[in-house]
């Protein structure tokens, strides 16, 4: 079975020969090279590995290449990020959930003529979900961002709005985003408390 190897780049023109033993016959080398670029830019390769290499891939769909994924790690970790955009222009925005999803909030910093786009995280969810997430197959990385902060537990059964909303204020306060855009699901009294004590959010 003529196939690419597991961590063979699968963009390399010599990975596709190893999966095409008539490349340049009855297989086009120009064709495949625009297949692979269709992949790339729509987040198709999981089809392009699957179709044209002969791999097995796990993920229904891959949208963010690991190797671009990984290259976006900066040289500050993501919790001490904070004191190094003091002062930097940004946007804010949320998307609440309920009970079984993660609630999330963003600050985006857009890239200037010398720093790199950055944003900050938080990320809550209801204990309980958290329980039964933590007992999936990703179990201790659930336990470590618990651990480190990276995801909030908060008591019972359903997120703390009030403490989202205590976060929002406090974030606000501190980075003074030019505006902030909320998921209207689930949010539209908190939007209302936001902007009656001064915030600009939206919907």
């Amino acid at each position: 079975i003529y196939a690419a190897g597991p961590h063979d780049d699968w963009e390399d023109p010599a990975t596709w020969a190893k999966a095409n033993p008539l490349l340049g016959v009855s297989v086009k080398p120009d064709f495949l090279a625009r297949e692979c670029l269709r992949a790339r830019q729509l987040g198709l390769q999981n089809d392009f590995r699957r179709f044209y290499l002969n791999q097995w891939v796990g993920q229904a769909s891959r949208w963010i290449d690991l190797k671009e994924w990984d290259s976006c790690g900066g040289l500050v970790p993501w919790n001490r990020l904070e004191e190094t955009l003091a002062g930097r222009r940004c946007f804010g925005g949320a998307d609440l959930s309920a009970t079984r999803d993660l609630t999330a909030l963003c600050l985006f910093f857009p890239p200037t003529a010398t720093q790199p786009a950055a944003a900050i995280w938080r990320i809550w969810v209801p204990q309980a979900t958290f329980e039964a997430r933590a007992a999936g197959p990703i179990a201790g990385r659930w336990r470590r961002w618990a651990e480190d902060g990276a995801v909030v537990r908060t008591a019972g059964n359903a997120v703390d709005y009030a403490e989202v909303q205590r976060v929002v204020a406090d974030l606000d306060k501190r980075f003074r985003p030019a505006a902030w855009g909320f998921d209207p699901h689930h949010a539209e009294q908190m939007v209302q408390e936001l902007n009656a004590g001064g915030l600009n959010v939206h919907f």
